[in-house]
């Protein structure tokens, strides 16, 4: 951290000839950068805040947020006040004004994937941020571009009696990226500059800046070199454009959207589970069984179809609280987790495992979970079927399912209260009935 303005000449190689050329003090450049050093935090927190607000829109694929860096922060009023002609605004910048004249002391770019999704992206940036009305909207392009996706240039947008305009301005250096002025909140005191561009022109812009700025932006041979890159990307992004068309108009041709037939997929799991299990209810109740397992080869479970006729058990009588951002590989490896515990430990500990994982945590409150350990004593004392009823009555878990799934628990219940059926009984049936 500077200490004062002489260490600040030291540290940042202030010539008296570049003071001279921005006819700028160093006191002034030290009382903005003290100012801004103390305020820091708080514009780091809104920009995390602003960010999280804009990850919540569905068509933004990630989210880059900073609060600028103060040594930069001085660099550029100098390099700005060079230029007065470009910069009129920088003229009589000082530690009272800086925060309204550098837009960019928090800076936010949202990505997105599409450049049909610019316009989503637009009118979500509006709803949920205040957008400045007295600056521009800056749509930066290339000579060639496709510019459907955008507005015309000098476009407006109304918002009540607020008019917001938009600008389209062609960059020599194919830079792309539309610019929007955020108010920011009232403890921070100044404007926050957002880029939305797309993953593409994010990755161009990356090699860009890192190669380009901001001592070499007049460079030729770097020009040459990037509008090259930049070129290839441009193709790149015409071809996922007309990518994404296909891959719409294929989407609409269809009858039913992918998320409504992995719906009905589940339901037909769970119909066609429920049905096995009330065929080997019936088989178990008319005495049908034939093969006997006792306490002893419940508790070692050392044969491994065993393992997987109880986990196809347990996912019979656990049917899906909800089939939204239900992550199916996740709830696989569950049951894999579920079948690796019943190989070693006391029967207790084994069945606890198993309800711990059945419940699959991320999709139910935390008051559900007592029930495990419910089930953890029950499995200490009774019989067999003692114990998987109270599994069978704790891991569904009433108050989330419909009245109508319960009747597989009685089912269940009754006949392994049957003193001819046992817990083998019940395994070999439902395994009989997943191969027929």
């Amino acid at each position: 951290m500077i200490q004062n303005e002489d260490q600040m000449i030291f540290e940042l190689k202030l010539k008296a000839s570049d003071l001279d050329e921005a006819d700028i003090s160093v006191n002034t450049l030290y009382n903005i950068y003290t100012d801004y050093l103390q305020n820091r935090s708080l514009m780091e927190q809104q920009a995390e805040h602003f960010a999280r607000i804009l990850n919540h829109c569905s068509e933004v694929n990630s989210v880059k947020w900073r609060a600028k860096d103060p040594i930069h922060l001085v660099h550029k009023i100098i390099r700005k006040k060079k230029k007065p002609d470009n910069n009129p605004k920088y003229a009589n910048i000082d530690v009272s004004n800086y925060k309204e004249i550098v837009t960019d002391l928090i800076g936010l770019r949202a990505i997105f994937i599409f450049k049909a999704h610019w316009s989503l992206v637009d009118e979500y940036i509006f709803k949920k941020l205040h957008v400045c009305p007295d600056n521009t909207i800056t749509i930066y392009h290339a000579s060639d571009d496709d510019l459907t996706f955008f507005p015309k240039d000098s476009s407006v947008k109304k918002d009540g009696e607020v008019i917001y305009n938009y600008k389209l301005e062609k960059k020599e250096s194919r830079y792309r990226s539309t610019h929007y002025t955020l108010q920011g909140e009232k403890h921070t005191g100044c404007k926050v500059e957002l880029q939305v561009r797309s993953i593409l022109d994010e990755a161009w812009g990356e090699i860009d800046h890192h190669i380009r700025y901001p001592d070499n932006e007049d460079d030729p041979e770097l020009l040459r070199k990037m509008s090259i890159l930049n070129g290839q990307i441009s193709g790149c992004e015409e071809h996922a454009s007309q990518s994404y068309v296909y891959f719409t108009g294929l989407e609409a041709t269809k009858p039913e959207s992918i998320a409504i037939l992995e719906n009905k997929n589940t339901l037909f799991d769970l119909v066609e589970d429920t049905s096995k299990i009330e065929g080997h209810v019936e088989d178990a109740e008319n005495a049908k069984s034939s093969v006997a397992i006792n306490d002893t080869s419940i508790k070692t479970f050392q044969n491994i179809d065993h393992i997987l006729r109880l986990s196809k058990i347990l996912k019979s009588t656990q049917p899906q609280r909800s089939f939204e951002g239900f992550d199916q590989t996740k709830y696989f490896n569950q049951m894999e987790t579920m079948s690796r515990a019943l190989g070693s430990g006391s029967i207790a500990a084994r069945f606890s495992e198993i309800v711990d994982q059945a419940l699959i945590k991320d999709l139910y409150p935390n008051s559900i979970f007592s029930q495990a350990e419910a089930i953890s004593r029950a499995l200490d004392s009774g019989s067999i079927a003692v114990r998987f009823s109270e599994i069978a009555n704790q891991a569904l878990i009433k108050n989330p399912y419909p009245d109508s799934v319960f009747s597989q628990a009685e089912a269940i219940r009754r006949a392994l209260g049957n003193e001819k059926n046992d817990d083998d009984d019940i395994l070999d049936n439902k395994e009989n009935n997943d191969e027929d």
